[in-house]
């Protein structure tokens, strides 16, 4: 059984990674719906690495509104971003790595997917014997509308070799001290679902920080 570094070295991958900058209003959603501690009513689970709950009485709607959308953040999240100067960079096993931007991906036909999220530790506190992790009540789950290009058109641009069996994500998330970047794969069958995308607004409003701005991977199912 391979490590994860030995893994990460040796897999056959088209391998995703975004770059970070500074500070913009451009893109970036009003602060003022972004959830943070003590606001819209949000139960706060830790504040060393963000993770906000939604209150059982706050799930009456079919689509969860945005600052009312659960938080769940495993390293500390980027703190200044400058979407005129981010990239997202496919490499790997493709024949030509590509660059993009968001005005590129802006350029790229819009598809939207409505989908449930849940962390996998939604429902933590009412396991017995109790189990260590964030406590979560019922409320680590919602719903949204998600838009964005599909990752199979972008994969496409970069042309995936018969050697790229799956996607490698590596995101912004600043880590501390010695962890390692916080990095998932999906196979490449599911990599080029219609569906998988690389949504850049939720429920039709650019995304929030908390909720991925500039760009996060959606993968339903």
């Amino acid at each position: 059984m391979t490590s994860r570094r030995e893994f990460l070295k040796t897999a056959s991958a088209a391998a995703m990674a975004a770059g970070a900058a500074h500070p913009v209003l451009a893109w970036a959603a009003d602060a003022s719906d972004i959830s943070v501690p003590g606001k819209d009513g949000m139960i706060v689970r830790s504040y060393r690495f963000l993770d906000l709950e939604t209150p059982v009485e706050f799930m009456s709607e079919w689509i969860t509104p945005v600052n009312h959308f659960f938080v769940r953040n495993h390293m500390f999240a980027p703190a200044k971003l400058d979407a005129t100067t981010w990239k997202l960079t496919i490499g790997g096993a493709v024949e030509k790595p590509v660059t993009l931007t968001l005005a590129d991906l802006q350029k790229v036909p819009i598809h939207s997917v409505t989908n449930t999220m849940e962390c996998a530790g939604n429902g933590r506190t009412l396991q017995s014997p109790k189990v260590p992790g964030i406590q979560w009540g019922k409320g680590a789950v919602g719903n949204a509308k998600f838009s964005g290009p599909s990752l199979k058109v972008l994969l496409e641009k970069a042309g995936v070799k018969d050697s790229g069996k799956h996607v490698m994500f590596r995101g912004l998330d600043e880590v501390p001290g010695k962890v390692p970047p916080f990095i998932r794969s999906i196979p490449i069958e599911k990599a080029i679902d219609a569906d998988t995308l690389v949504a850049t607004h939720m429920n039709d409003a650019p995304l929030t920080g908390h909720h991925g701005f500039p760009a996060r991977v959606v993968a339903p199912g």
